[in-house]
């Protein structure tokens, strides 16, 4: 395209659209943002998304224009619990739906289509309105939330093995998250576990672990914050996880050296 003031060709425009910058705060050395050029051409705009956390801090210094996300009106809320529940074959009578329209919480995304996706996979029909209730009182952020889930699928799936404790703790204590067969694996059959196949593919049906670059890690924040309050409340708890990691690891690094060939 020409520019018609000088006849000369515009250059292209370019949107740079990097989402999740929140999951850097894991990556040693990558929240710091070093690698992010501070200026882009005056082509290029860059949106960049995240919640509130240590990367946001940075972007701020750098005199980033910041644009807060609003929470969604009732009418939104409405509009969106609806398509959620039709794509799974449910929906909710009038008075629940008013129930989490008008809830506060619901207006984050993440919360309404969480305590949705709880409806769908773990609730009986006759159980619906107590479920609802229990959830909206209990939860008043979405960490709090995705306490809830993890010591549901706890009940669901733990049994006598810990299954479900010691996988998200250690995927928690994980600075970048394991992977599967090389790290996580072995160190759940430290502790005794060996099937744990079926909670990693319902974890990550129900978006609480994704895997990056091979490795899984916990999705979000606010897993990360409700495993903790869920499993590790105290800080003698959270060092225990810690500590189980980095005897792994070093134990890992010894097995990992070669003897030289003195033949």
């Amino acid at each position: 395209r020409r520019s018609p003031s000088v006849g000369a060709p515009s250059p292209p425009r370019l949107v740079l659209l990097l989402d999740g910058f929140d999951k850097l705060v894991t990556s040693a050395g990558a929240a710091d943002l070093t690698w992010l050029p501070q200026r882009f051409p005056d082509c290029v705009a860059v949106i960049i998304t995240s919640t509130e956390c240590t990367v946001a801090e940075v972007l701020a210094k750098r005199g980033s224009k910041r644009i807060e996300l609003e929470l969604l009106a009732e009418s939104s809320k409405r509009t969106l619990l609806q398509r959620h529940l039709a794509s799974r074959g449910k929906s909710l009578d009038e008075e629940l739906e008013y129930q989490l329209a008008s809830a506060s919480q619901c207006g984050s995304p993440r919360f309404l289509r969480t305590i949705l996706n709880e409806i769908c996979v773990s609730v009986a029909h006759e159980q619906l309105a107590e479920t609802v209730k229990v959830l909206l009182t209990s939860a008043p952020s979405t960490a709090a939330l995705f306490r809830a889930v993890v010591q549901r699928m706890e009940q669901d799936y733990d049994g006598s093995s810990g299954v479900v404790r010691w996988a998200f703790c250690l995927l928690w204590a994980s600075r970048g998250g394991l992977r599967v067969h090389e790290e996580l694996r072995p160190l759940l059959q430290r502790r005794g576990i060996e099937d744990f196949d079926v909670l990693l593919l319902v974890a990550e049906d129900e978006g609480l672990v994704s895997d990056t670059q091979g490795r899984l890690r916990l999705s979000n924040t606010d897993v990360r914050e409700g495993v903790r309050l869920h499993f590790m409340p105290e800080e003698a708890q959270e060092r225990e996880v810690h500590s189980l990691l980095a005897a792994f690891f070093e134990t890992s690094a010894r097995s990992s050296v070669v003897e030289p060939d003195l033949q």
